[in-house]
């Protein structure tokens, strides 16, 4: 996965365009924006970007799409005025919005002076329709193509949940790093717009043996690359099954997502190292975190004590 962080500063210079689309560009474009953008590309055509943005005052710029482009955006913080030809999106901290744009399609974007953080998926309509295939987002976006040149439509989604604002939180403060990082963002991404479709799916039927048999398969294969975790469509292809339905079973198997039952193998070992003597810093980096301080967070959260204090103490791992 590749990820590229760059300055708020620079995403102003990219998206200030309001000058072509005939919208008068705000003195704001030329600020200096404190904050923080990263793109992150899961595979190519499958975009995720992280934003946290801290104005001093309203910001107001216009942005033009290069491309056909689906979009899912989650707000945490803030909120976001979106204008077009057609009319104002205004969204809130816990709303989801679905956007799909035809290539040179021009909205105005403003950012109230409180700021934002927001976390926006952007597929390419070719690896939308893939990724969400059969589902009413996927026929959604096979569709951003038939519309007419610069046409962008808007529409909300369903509002996040708190466990999912927690998921995403979780995400914009992760220092995990390699192939957890990648199963992280690629996981947040998938139950974000898992979400998205609860409505249209209904509840889900219990498992069948054969399903059952193929979660297996998948913890299997997890248990004996936990330093070096596969993806969600390496996991798919092991199981015989596609994304969406890997992660719905896996969770309705094992109770927890692919990668919660990663992360909770590794803070596992990381117990057992700590009780044979390694550094807190070492036990840290032996299982994706980079930094100390948020591993001994995650630590504190799931045994209750910090890794300096398990390290005295010697006690054994806790089993659910």
């Amino acid at each position: 996965m590749h990820e590229a962080t760059k300055p708020a500063s620079t995403a102003i210079r990219r998206f200030a365009s309001a000058d072509r689309i005939g919208w008068p560009r705000s003195d704001a474009a030329a600020d200096v924006l404190p904050g923080q953008v990263r793109a992150l590309t899961v595979r190519p055509g499958f975009e995720v970007m992280l934003s946290t943005l801290v104005p001093t005052r309203e910001w107001c710029v216009g942005h033009t799409e290069e491309a056909d482009v689906f979009g899912v955006g989650f707000h945490l913080r803030g909120g976001t005025v979106f204008e077009t030809r057609a009319g104002a999106v205004r969204t809130l901290a816990g709303d989801c919005w679905i956007g799909e744009a035809a290539r040179g399609s021009a909205s105005l974007v403003r950012v109230p002076a409180s700021g934002m953080r927001t976390l926006s998926i952007r597929f390419s309509p070719a690896m939308a329709a893939a990724v969400l295939d059969g589902s009413a987002l996927g026929r959604q976006a096979s569709h951003v193509a038939l519309h007419g040149p610069g046409e962008l439509r808007m529409r909300r989604g369903l509002p996040l949940a708190p466990p999912m604002v927690d998921l995403v939180d979780e995400l914009f403060d992760s220092s995990h790093y390699g192939a957890l990082h990648r199963l992280q963002v690629e996981s947040v991404a998938l139950a974000l717009l898992a979400s998205q479709l609860i409505d249209e799916c209904g509840p889900a039927p219990a498992l069948m043996p054969r399903d059952l048999r193929r979660m297996q398969q998948v913890r299997e294969h997890l248990e004996v690359n936990l330093d070096d975790p596969p993806g969600l469509v390496a996991l798919a292809r092991i199981a015989g099954t596609n994304e969406f339905s890997l992660k719905r079973d896996f969770k309705r198997a094992y109770g927890t997502t692919v990668y919660g039952y990663v992360r909770e193998q590794r803070m596992r070992q990381a117990a057992q190292r700590l009780r044979n003597g390694d550094s807190v810093a070492d036990a840290a980096a032996s299982v994706g975190y980079c930094c100390p301080s948020r591993f001994a967070q995650a630590f504190r959260r799931r045994y209750g004590v910090v890794p300096s204090r398990w390290c005295a103490t010697k006690a054994p791992p806790a089993h659910d």
